[in-house]
């Protein structure tokens, strides 16, 4: 293939004749092809699941219960897939209907740093960006 490129004389003889070279293996155009074909299908498939999450958002942007409430309060304070899963967990372990307790009151999430001391960082780090500075 560095021979075709190297030498422009038998890269311009057409490939009937006799003169032109044996190319075997990869073809640069079948494999650009192959490349434009999954590129555009893993676009393709991540514009279609954002725009299922999108319209699964808006469906429960406009229902009045309390999970609708949690998932605008999470988009109203910008928080990361990592962190709405975090506070998921925290609002979990109290009752349902209470589970956007943890955007107004700090307590639940520092009882549950407590009991899951490995995620007591990741509490520590949401607790400042929903509630400022702990208290002293």
């Amino acid at each position: 293939m560095t021979e075709l490129l190297l030498d422009p004389v038998r890269a311009l003889t057409p490939p009937g004749s006799p003169d032109a070279p044996l190319v075997l293996g990869w073809d640069q155009s079948a494999g650009l092809f192959h490349l434009t074909v999954i590129a555009t299908a893993g676009i393709l498939l991540w514009l279609a699941v954002t725009g299922i999450e999108r319209i699964r958002f808006r469906r429960q942007l406009y229902t009045q219960t309390p999970d609708a409430l949690f998932g605008e309060l999470c988009r109203e304070h910008r928080l990361s897939r990592a962190q709405r899963r975090l506070l998921t967990s925290i609002s979990q372990q109290i009752a349902r209907e209470q589970c956007c307790r943890v955007f107004v009151d700090r307590r639940p999430m520092d009882q549950f740093a407590q009991s899951h001391p490995d995620e007591a960082a990741d509490c520590a780090e949401l607790g400042r960006r929903l509630f400022g500075d702990p208290p002293r």
